[in-house]
């Protein structure tokens, strides 16, 4: 368990790097035809590390739960929609938030309950 800790620990600082990384002017760009721009790509990192969590939660206190299938496209699409109004700053301090409640969840784990799968 400690590795996967350390593993979101780091992968949080090389996030943040990367997007301190980003020049204002061009968290609106897109990157190719199809693509999000940088602040939607953040938008969509945030709602993931929520609902990670929340399906992680799920095997952990439902083993044996039979998850429904869900239009992951339609979903990520009306997830980034929500967050449309919301700065590139006000994302990135959502997900550290979101990140800082994923590492305290994995912390408080049992052997037990690590081991579960869906």
């Amino acid at each position: 368990m400690q590795d996967l800790i350390e593993r979101l620990a780091q992968n949080r600082e090389a996030l943040r790097a990367l997007v301190a990384s980003v020049p204002p002017d061009k968290t609106e760009a897109v990157l190719g035809p199809g693509n999000w721009t940088i602040r939607e790509m953040l938008a969509h990192l945030v709602s993931a590390e929520w609902s990670k969590r929340y399906i992680a939660k799920i095997v952990v206190n439902r083993p044996g739960y039979q998850f429904k299938p869900v239009d992951r496209d339609k979903w990520n699409q009306d997830e980034v929609a929500k967050r449309a109004d919301k700065s590139l700053d006000t994302l990135w301090q959502d997900w550290e938030a979101e990140r800082a409640q994923t590492i305290e969840f994995v912390q408080k784990l049992t052997p037990e309950q690590a081991a579960h799968t869906a």
